[in-house]
């Protein structure tokens, strides 16, 4: 039961973020101006991060050498994804709020997986 709610909850949360308020976003403001190239860098550095993860890239690595790269390289990005969302506030907020979804989900799951690193 608990497991299914947390799906639902996340289901829920990534449809609010990537369709229901940009849409309201964009019909509030109206589309602004193209996004900055650092919102696109951020976004291409969350996407590869992903698929590395996913597709099994740290555990073909040492098992020392993916220990000390995997977790800083989630803050980093999270970090400079933080930097991409300030300066894209201003200048487009739809970009901004789709990338703050995008940084959230996954700072929550480095955090997640860090926590679950040091048990």
């Amino acid at each position: 039961m608990a497991l299914s709610t947390i799906m639902f909850g996340m289901v829920v949360f990534i449809l609010l973020v990537f369709i229901v308020i940009p849409v309201i976003i964009v019909n509030t403001f109206g589309n602004g101006s193209p996004p900055l190239k650092l919102s696109y860098a951020a976004f291409a550095l969350l996407i590869i991060q992903w698929i590395l993860y996913i597709g099994g890239f740290y555990e073909l690595l040492p098992v020392s050498l993916s220990e000390v790269l995997f977790i800083p390289i989630w803050f980093v990005i999270c970090g400079y994804c933080t930097i991409a969302i300030g300066l894209e506030l201003k200048n487009n907020p739809t970009v901004s709020f789709v990338l703050a979804g995008l940084m959230g989900i996954s700072f929550i799951f480095a955090v997640f997986l860090s926590g679950l690193g040091q048990m």
